[in-house]
């Protein structure tokens, strides 16, 4: 067994960002020593065992099991165990801690043609890993052992894939591949191929063995400048790559400033250039492209869970991209659209953006990381797709070993890092990590792992009264909220006793109470709102059900108004519901009137007839005639306070 201070003597310095759901203000804080980081300790801070020299990818597998790292600078992959509960990191012991194409060493397993890997992708069964190894011109294919996450380099020339290798399947224009991205099927695998100008697809067998993609209906193996591909315009240099999750297309970034959309055709993953407008952007407006100025070199590509947002990664910005149904792309409109270190442009102020900087979205679709430069920075996703800066120091931990001088007021100082770049999140987006990448711009710095866990605000849920009235239907708003604005859903805990409800509208957040036509009273009903890494607290609605009042109840009078004296000569009531009971009283003074006759008979002023309309379980009306001297009667109209028993 390897003592821990030799692994990482062999791995050399790896930095991980630990992102974790804790019931507090939302954002980034960095895991208490020695989880906060891996690698060499710096500044004093003591970090865990493990590293990588210079990483320029992360991948985590479906399971959230194992995390990858592939290191650039010492030719080899890295494998960590992972606990899904707390996302600490553990490197695997060797022989299986790693592979490398580099000096064979006790540590790592040999694998051939890995040279400069700088791309990887996992099937999504978790049972293949992909490496693209720039220098090796190649494309290697390992098993994953599902249970332990070993990794093993295919025998033979299945174990890769490349132009002119008689020791590898063959492929065309798989030069200097960079970008790696499986489609949502797992059926086909897409390479940025750098120095070959071309996005090259290739065809993933059951076996995750690759082949190179055939043409079919119009579609090709590969589109960009190479001869045997589909000429696109703008392909120069691609460097990263993305298959949005409806598959239609494949998008591609490069470092001549540009980001091209290429359809896909989804039966056969065969690809093709759109010569749309709209398909593809530029810094300059090369290539017939509209013009975005933010697209300088393009470091990564992400999407959210629908796809109809792109969010791209360059030197100094973060973009927001619309993508249309039929492929094209747009900036998103508004200071929303981006986040940029500049404030001469018309994007939200970035914190902490320095250098390329690669950004991941998180599978929940509600927050996008970026790491680059000096600091990993939290952005809030908003319905339509743009993007805020998450506010206070939560959202931004400043690298504490470079330039700690520099750091923003509201930037968290963190440690045990030095030039953050790779970048990954978990499959349950409660943790991300990130690696520092290539040398930074800074003497004698080692490389190293960050370790942060995410903070995620609960949902409120309060409590209301309402007053409703019996037999209507009402729209209660459910008082639960998210200060995140994070996708959450509400479930009824307890139901009222009187009444009912109807399901839960969960985009407008109400729910529909259907009140008892002829029952009236008091009652609650109790309810919980359930996100992603838990449930809020039981909010509660107390609804007071008023009976409803007896309507549309009328007197016909016809009367003779005299000195002294008024004679009714008609009274009639209509409009008495069915089953209504209806009481006529006379009062003059306090005081019944003498016989049981109102009509016809001789009425002193101030005399009072009153006729009550009952029924149960409904308010009664009182219809009172005043009798006046020398004036016409007066009616008036009253309904008593509760229902009839």
């Amino acid at each position: 067994m390897m003592s821990a201070r030799l692994i990482a003597a062999l791995l050399g310095a790896l930095g991980v960002l630990l992102l974790s759901a804790v019931p507090a203000s939302a954002g980034l804080v960095q895991l208490p020593p020695p989880f906060g980081c891996y690698g060499s300790s710096i500044n004093g801070v003591p970090c865990g065992s493990g590293g990588s020299s210079g990483s320029l990818a992360l991948a985590l597998s479906p399971d959230g099991r194992n995390l990858y790292v592939a290191s650039t600078d010492a030719a080899e992959v890295y494998v960590f165990n992972r606990n899904p509960a707390t996302g600490h990191l553990q490197p695997k012991p060797a022989p299986v801690g790693c592979v490398t194409g580099g000096t064979p060493n006790s540590y790592c397993t040999p694998a051939r043609f890995l040279d400069g890997p700088h791309g990887i992708a996992i099937a999504p069964n978790g049972k293949t890993l992909y490496v693209a190894s720039i220098r090796a011109d190649a494309i290697l294919v390992f098993d994953r052992n599902t249970t332990t996450g070993a990794l093993t380099q295919k025998p033979g020339n299945a174990g890769c894939i490349a132009d002119d290798n008689p020791d590898c399947l063959d492929a065309a224009e798989l030069d200097a591949p960079r970008g790696l991205a499986l489609s949502p099927d797992g059926r086909n695998l897409y390479v940025a191929a750098h120095d070959s100008n071309a996005v090259t697809a290739l065809t993933v067998a059951a076996d995750g063995t690759l082949t190179q993609t055939p043409p079919a209906g119009g579609a090709y193996g590969c589109v960009g400048y190479a001869p045997a591909c589909d000429f696109g315009p703008a392909m120069e240099e691609p460097t990263v790559v993305t298959v949005p999750p409806d598959g239609r297309q494949v998008l591609v970034g490069t470092d001549s400033h540009s980001v091209v959309s290429v359809n896909r055709s989804t039966a056969t993953g065969a690809i093709a250039a759109m010569h749309t407008p709209g398909s593809c952007l530029d810094a300059e407006g090369n290539n017939g492209c509209p013009i975005s100025s933010l697209l300088n070199r393009v470091a990564s590509l992400t999407t959210g869970p629908s796809g109809t947002r792109v969010y791209v990664a360059t030197a100094g910005a973060l973009l927001v991209l619309d993508r249309a149904a039929n492929g094209t792309l747009r900036r998103h409109p508004g200071s929303t659209g981006c986040v940029d270190a500049d404030p001469d442009t018309n994007c939200a102020n970035a914190r902490g953006i320095g250098g390329i900087g690669v950004a991941a979205v998180a599978p929940g679709g509600e927050h996008v990381y970026l790491a680059g430069g000096q600091a990993v920075t939290e952005y809030r996703i908003l319905r339509d797709g743009g993007i805020v800066p998450r506010s206070g120091t939560h959202g931004c931990i400043w690298s504490a070993a470079y330039h700690t001088t520099l750091r923003p007021r509201n930037c968290a100082v963190g440690s045990g890092s030095v030039w953050p770049y790779a970048l990954a999140v978990s499959p349950d987006s409660r943790f991300v990590y990130t690696a520092d990448g290539l040398t930074p711009p800074m003497d004698a710095a080692p490389h190293n792992l960050q370790a942060f866990r995410r903070d995620v605000a609960q949902p409120v849920c309060g409590n209301a009264e309402v007053t409703v009235v019996a037999g209507s239907r009402t729209a209660l708003k459910l008082p639960c909220s998210d200060v995140e604005q994070s996708a959450f859903t509400t479930a009824i805990v307890k139901r009222p006793r009187i009444g009912r409800l109807r399901a839960i509208d969960q985009s407008a957040r109400t729910v529909v109470y259907v009140a008892p036509r002829r029952r009236s009273g008091r009652t609650t009903f109790t309810f919980q709102s359930a996100y992603r890494w838990g449930r809020s607290g039981v909010g509660s609605i107390t609804v007071r059900v008023k009976p409803r009042r007896i309507r549309g109840v009328k007197l016909k009078l016809r009367y003779e108004v005299f000195r002294d004296h008024t004679v009714l000569r008609e009274l009639k009531v209509r409009g008495v519901p069915r089953g209504a009971k209806v009481r006529r009283t006379c009062t003059y003074r306090g005081r019944r009137c003498r016989g049981r006759r109102f009509v016809g008979v001789s009425l002193k002023p101030g005399t009072r007839i009153a006729v009550r309309v009952s029924q149960r379980g409904l308010r009664s009306v009182t219809k009172t005639i005043h009798v006046r001297a020398r004036r016409a009667p007066k009616v008036t109209t009253q309904w008593s306070r509760r229902a009839t028993r």
